[in-house]
């Protein structure tokens, strides 16, 4: 059965001695794999759901450490601490989230390539560097927070067309235009009214789909690329639109069910290929571009061993914000 249609209860492997089975979180125990074993296993469960895990050719395995060994993975010893296994049907092998794991909105099974030969890894090398760059981002933390910090929250989604708004992280409406909400907190409202001073941001947003595609919502080059750069100053608004327009909007929605993830990044200073938060899940990596800042190479380097490979100062004036988009059934 499909491992992410019908979740497995038991995981079955092979250690490269004996078959070891595992259920939900408990801890692995060896097994026949025969009908008696697996009978034995199941015990009075009913509606048992065995998913085995396969093994690439030894050769093949050798190339997928070595091809990973720049990147931020690690190969678990026990199932248990795996996000992802991977999973082989003969010559064909793709990564599949390890059952009972959290992060529903990152992709749940990679596409499956055939593995015969040594230099067939580095398909899968790319895939598992694509599931790391999506998950850098869902757990990419803002630095610590100081005086000059960016004070607004996206807060809230205004439907384009009847001016209506729903708070940031409800469902939205399937097949409707939105833009993006962002006020700053009760506490101060009055600080800004009074003529307290914030920093000018630039703000960008993108999005992160289950199938690890990220793509840049705004600023689009359509406009300009240049309406991102939120004012600061004495008596700052207490809230603004992104994109500004009335006749603009954000994203529309896709179908219902559907869920997303949308990243809301701020810099002091403006990014100088912002198509950096545009990429595939399954992404050829590529080398950071040159002449830059160090927060771009930072921000490229996402999920990648080369951030701060040039020892270079990243400065702490930079933000991120994750509010889930999900389209009502």
């Amino acid at each position: 059965r499909d491992p992410i249609a019908t979740p497995p209860t038991h995981l079955v492997w092979w250690s490269g001695r004996e078959w070891l089975l595992r259920r939900g979180g408990a801890r692995a125990q060896p097994i026949r794999l025969d009908a008696r074993g697996l009978r034995g296993a199941c015990g009075d469960a009913g509606d048992c759901h065995v998913y085995a895990i396969g093994a690439l050719a030894p050769d093949v395995r050798a190339a997928l450490v070595a091809a990973t060994a720049a990147l931020p993975i690690a190969f678990a010893a026990d199932l248990a601490d795996a996000d992802y296994v991977l999973d082989t049907d003969g010559v064909r092998a793709a990564w599949v989230r390890a059952a009972g794991g959290d992060g529903a909105l990152v992709p749940q099974r990679t596409d499956a390539v055939v593995a015969r030969r040594a230099p067939d890894a580095s398909a899968l090398a790319d895939q598992a560097a694509g599931l790391a760059r999506v998950w850098a981002w869902h757990r990419l933390a803002s630095p610590a927070s100081g005086a000059d910090a960016f004070p607004y929250r996206l807060i809230a989604w205004e439907d384009t067309r009847s001016g209506a708004r729903i708070a940031a992280g409800e469902p939205l409406r399937p097949s409707s235009t939105y833009r993006a909400i962002f006020e700053l907190p009760v506490a101060l409202k009055a600080e800004a009214a009074a003529g307290a001073m914030y920093q000018a941001r630039y703000v960008y947003l993108f999005a992160l789909d289950t199938r690890g595609n990220g793509d840049l919502l705004f600023p689009l080059d359509a406009f300009g690329g240049v309406e991102n750069r939120i004012a600061g100053g004495r008596g700052a608004a207490a809230s603004f639109a992104l994109p500004a327009g009335r006749d603009q909007y954000l994203f529309e929605t896709g179908e219902a069910g559907s869920r997303d993830l949308l990243v809301v990044l701020t810099t002091e200073e403006p990014l100088p290929d912002p198509s950096v938060l545009s990429f595939r899940g399954v992404r050829t990596r590529r080398a950071a571009p040159a002449q830059t800042s160090p927060l771009a190479r930072l921000l490229f380097g996402v999920g990648e061993a080369v951030t701060r490979s040039d020892g270079a100062t990243v400065p702490a004036t930079w933000s991120v914000q994750r509010v889930e988009l999900s389209v009502e059934r």
